[in-house]
């Protein structure tokens, strides 16, 4: 009964660490929320894009969009998502979902939440 309970407090402790900036899903995909502070795009180039998103505590997660030159061409949604992408500014609050490997974070969807990306963004929508 007794390791139960230091079981059921450490289990709530574990739990209010953990920052609300950063969920996984079910589905393995992470979400995270935070300020851009750097960003590398080198689609001209048949690059990718890198951003760095600096979450709560000091962490900053870096992001990857890969490259746009594919074969078969790359999908409407795929498209979509860069298009969201170009709209973040260093500054700008944005939440980014994807697939975290061990270089960082895949991206899946991103979104820009303030700046004057964001109201370009709902602007245009």
């Amino acid at each position: 009964m007794a390791l139960e309970r230091v079981l059921l407090v450490l289990a709530a402790l574990l739990s209010a660490a953990c920052s609300s900036s950063s969920v996984t899903t079910p589905e393995g995909e992470v979400t995270v929320t935070g300020t851009v502070v750097a960003i590398a795009d080198a689609t001209p180039v048949d690059g990718g894009v890198t951003i760095s998103l600096a979450i709560e505590g000091g962490v900053v997660e870096t992001l990857h969009f890969a490259s746009l030159f594919t074969f078969p061409p790359p999908e409407p949604d795929r498209l979509a998502l860069y298009e969201r992408i170009q709209r973040a500014e260093v500054g700008s609050r944005a939440r980014a979902t994807g697939v975290r490997t061990a270089d960082g974070i895949d991206l899946t969807d991103f979104e820009v939440l303030s700046g004057a990306a964001a109201i370009t963004a709902s602007s245009i929508d």
